[in-house]
């Protein structure tokens, strides 16, 4: 019963964290191409910092900005200032984004050649993007884990492997047993999940949430090493030597 209920958790929360995965990762690939779109000049038509206070107190800060832009003489009328999270605890930053976009300005709009409806002001990737990345790793790591739980589960009861899937290597008089050993692995992924999920905070509370790329990216390289670095040392398998009589 146990099994079945882990299977279910395991299924329940890998769907959840792939979604969330599959919506960063449109976030962030768009936020790269929308660099090349096409531009049309635009003007601005509201431009105010917006604010959020959740459940526990805690204040965010968005933007609202709006503007009118033209393609091909067909008028259009934008709200979008990037694909990716528009809100953080840092007012500073929700601040120079509208003082950056006075109501009456014009600013240069990036528009799909295929949808001049879908538009945006901030083009390209920013810390707050790799930050969302970072921040997906620890629920990412979980996943990982489970699957992996969830592949032997199902390996042991499907297939029923021999000697509950050990590696059995025969030489002359003796027989060599590999016992499979998964250390390397789940360190790696310890790791990396732990790093992360320390990170975040670190990273979250020193820059409102929204740090700088350079800063994003050194973190979240360094995370990801560190993973693998942590598992070179760790042994894969443990060999046990059986002599024939």
């Amino acid at each position: 019963m146990n099994g079945v209920f882990l299977v279910i958790f395991a299924c329940f929360w890998s769907t959840i964290v792939v979604l969330f995965d599959v919506h960063i990762g449109g976030n962030l690939w768009n936020q790269f191409a929308c660099r090349t779109y096409p531009t049309a000049t635009g003007e601005i038509t509201h431009s105010e910092v917006t604010q959020h206070r959740g459940s526990k107190g805690g204040i965010t800060y968005g933007v609202d900005i709006r503007y009118r832009y033209a393609v091909n003489d067909r008028p259009f009328e934008g709200t979008r200032f990037r694909y990716s999270a528009e809100s953080s605890s840092d007012w500073a930053w929700a601040q120079r984004a509208v003082a950056g976009h006075p109501v009456g300005s014009q600013a240069q709009v990036f528009y799909s050649p295929r949808n001049p409806q879908d538009a945006v002001l901030s083009p390209g990737v920013e810390g707050s993007d790799l930050f969302e990345v970072l921040f997906s790793m620890p629920f990412n790591m979980v996943m990982l884990g489970l699957l992996t739980w969830l592949g032997g589960w199902l390996r042991e009861r499907i297939l029923r492997p021999v000697a509950g899937g050990v590696r059995i290597i025969t030489e002359g008089p003796r027989t060599n047993i590999r016992l499979p050993e998964y250390g390397a692995m789940m360190w790696c992924m310890v790791t990396v999940g732990g790093l992360s999920f320390v990170s975040v905070f670190i990273v979250g509370f020193s820059s409102g949430f929204h740090p700088s790329l350079p800063a994003a990216s050194v973190v979240l390289f360094g995370v990801a090493a560190a993973g693998p670095g942590s598992s070179t040392s760790t042994k894969t398998g443990e060999a046990l030597v059986l002599a024939r009589r």
